[in-house]
């Protein structure tokens, strides 16, 4: 007689809603609702390998008006680790809808379609126990852009997973008879061909659908204790619980031998159908359970914290998306492992009450945020300790591994101005913010000062985003401090983007260097002011040790579009009879001018040959004076 066990739980997704920014991928528009998408597949996919999500590595996405259906833009971006992030720079007071599918990369068995916000299932050919058909989607609706925001959703699977699992397979008459063991799976009731990605509804229609699996899978463990796989399948459901009627085919070398039918199989969107029993012996007595979704409900409810325990307790547990601070944390005593981000984290510092002189957060000596995930950080004020200048330790404050995200959101950092130690050859030890690889750095409405380098990004690869948008960032380092080094603010590799920044130094504002033979790194300057500075002397003269508001060099190639740019002093005179060295070029480094006030004019001191605009534009000369900075030279529109 067979039994039927139907067991079902809800399906929890989170959204959390804050404060961020992001770089215009889209060249054509100009506004500053800067936004950032975070996306998570369940937590705990990890748990086997059937199910664990990590295939699905290939983010489709499109972008619509609210309630409406033509794109607004549309794209890609890849899952590292569960995660994903989409930046986009869109309009301020629209409201907008998006559409996300996550799949395996080059298959064939979907078709995402963002004009009718679909994706279609093509059921010919469909093979058993393959991993690449697993895949993913969500939608976040209505969401009115006032501003830089992160936005974040889990997804979740739009199929119900049919596992048959047996427990006599291995009975020596089993073995016998499938010596060369294969099998298919035949679905008689009409299944959807279609996912609306925006509702969630299903439509379409195809009546008979097989699937065949060359063997069984090898190494995966059943999802009820004794019983081993027969085949596992994905098939696209309806949200709703529904009912299927399959036969299996169990066959040695392409012949049928035996088959089960079971009717009124139930399956529902994101749940697993688990069928077992002795199906090759007894298959009368064959046993059908439904458990919730492939994950566990999210419990990724905000954490309150107030201590360094809680905190590092937080940071340690994936289930903890937010974390909001309650008061003051000294992390001084933390241990370096305490730090890793390896799950995406917003932090909220903006509620936390501080007096004069203290900060919401105290790193230690280098016990840095260390990022493998993304982090998020919103408000509030941090800072590594004050006034060690001779010390000679590392003081970074974030490291942005390979893959990892940093999300900066009006946060004043305070690094320690007065240290000015630099390990050699490496500069990243005192950097506030150091990253490496293909890593991804989105800072708004943030302030931020160091005694070296800001952010120094020379471990890069061009492959790293960072997008700084109406911050200001300071170093406060000059030559003179360590005997050999340059510290500018911003030390820029892989695509960089400053938009209404401010960034100051002694030695240098910005350094934009590719490093890497071949490699190229592209700065791109939208408005803001971006100057240099003397030393003061002890009986109150100025050391002329203020270097380049932009340097380019080793393949870089810097685009001004505006902005205001002073150099301290003229270290050449190619600079102009009345300028200073602001915008200079080094070997193999370029400048592009579109825009934009100069101190003096533009060169490039490797050929000795000063800039032009770019074509369409021209130099004029002009007085512009701003705080005591003089400007000499504007561009516009026009051909001399």
């Amino acid at each position: 007689m067979r039994k039927a066990i139907y067991l079902g739980a809800a399906l929890a997704a989170v959204m959390t809603t804050s404060c961020s920014n992001d770089m215009d991928q889209f060249g054509t528009t100009t506004s500053d609702g800067n936004v950032v998408i975070q996306l998570q597949l369940p937590d705990n996919l990890a748990t086997r390998a059937f199910g664990d999500g990590t295939t699905a590595t290939n983010l489709k996405y499109a972008v619509y008006h609210s309630g409406e259906t033509n794109v607004v833009t549309q794209g890609t971006a890849t899952f590292n680790g569960l995660q994903a992030t989409v930046n986009l720079n869109l309009v301020n007071g629209k409201s907008y809808d998006f559409i996300f599918w996550a799949d395996n990369y080059g298959n064939s068995f979907y078709t995402f379609d963002a004009d009718n916000q679909t994706v279609t299932v093509d059921y010919d050919g469909l093979k058993g126990n393959d991993e690449n058909r697993d895949a993913f989607f969500g939608q976040l609706t209505n969401q009115e852009i006032t501003g830089p925001a992160t936005l974040s959703t889990t997804l979740k699977r739009p199929f119900a997973q049919i596992n048959l699992g047996t427990s006599d397979f291995d009975e020596v008459a089993v073995k016998a008879a499938y010596p060369v063991f294969s099998s298919s799976m035949t679905i008689s009731t009409t299944l959807p061909t279609t996912l609306n990605l925006l509702d969630g509804n299903v439509s379409g229609a195809t009546e008979t659908v097989v699937t065949t699996s060359e063997n069984r899978p090898d190494g995966e463990t059943f999802p009820v204790n004794g019983y081993d796989y027969v085949s596992m399948n994905y098939i696209l459901v309806d949200a709703a619980k529904d009912v299927i009627d399959l036969t299996f085919s169990f066959k040695n070398e392409g012949a049928e031998i035996s088959n089960l039918s079971v009717a009124s199989v139930p399956v529902q969107r994101n749940y697993r159908t688990n069928i077992y029993g002795a199906v090759f012996t007894s298959p009368t007595d064959v046993m059908i359970t439904i458990e919730p979704a492939f994950n566990e409900p999210d419990f990724n409810s905000p954490k309150s914290v107030a201590t360094p325990d809680e905190f590092a307790s937080a940071l340690a547990d994936p289930k903890v998306k937010e974390i909001i601070l309650t008061a003051p944390l000294n992390l001084t005593n933390v241990q370096a492992s305490d730090m890793i981000i390896s799950s995406p984290k917003v932090i909220d510092l903006s509620g936390v009450t501080v007096e004069d002189g203290e900060y919401a957060i105290t790193l230690g000596q280098y016990t840095p945020f260390d990022i493998t995930s993304s982090l998020t950080i919103n408000g509030g004020n941090m800072t590594n300790g004050q006034g060690q200048k001779d010390v000679d330790y590392p003081l970074c404050m974030f490291h942005v591994n390979r893959n990892g995200v940093l999300n900066l959101n009006g946060v004043t950092i305070d690094g320690d101005t007065d240290h000015h130690f630099n390990e050699v050859p490496r500069g990243d030890n005192s950097a506030v913010i150091d990253y490496w690889g293909n890593a991804e750095i989105n800072i708004s409405d943030s302030r931020i000062k160091g005694g070296m380098y800001v952010l120094f990004g020379a471990n890069a690869s061009e492959e790293a985003k960072v997008t700084c948008t109406n911050s200001y960032f300071e170093s406060t380092s000059s030559r003179l401090d360590n005997g050999q080094y340059w510290a500018y603010a911003i030390n820029a590799k892989g695509e960089f983007l400053l938009k209404d920044c401010t960034v100051v130094g002694i030695a240098g504002a910005i350094l934009a260097n590719a490093y890497t033979p071949g490699s190229s790194t592209k700065v791109t300057i939208d408005g803001g002011n971006y100057y240099t500075y003397n030393s003061s002397k002890e009986d109150g003269g100025f050391n002329n040790d203020g270097g380049y508001a932009v340097f380019a060099e080793s393949g870089a190639t810097v685009t001004i579009n505006g902005g205001h740019f002073y150099g301290a002093n003229k270290q050449s005179d190619l600079a102009g009879e009345n300028g200073t060295s602001a915008v200079v070029g080094g070997e193999n480094g370029n400048i592009v001018i579109n825009g934009g006030y100069f101190s003096g004019m533009p060169y490039n001191n490797a050929t000795n040959q000063t800039y032009a605009p770019a074509e369409g534009f021209r130099f004029k000369s002009t007085e512009e004076n701003v705080e005591g900075r003089k400007y000499i030279l504007t561009v516009e529109k026009g051909n001399d």
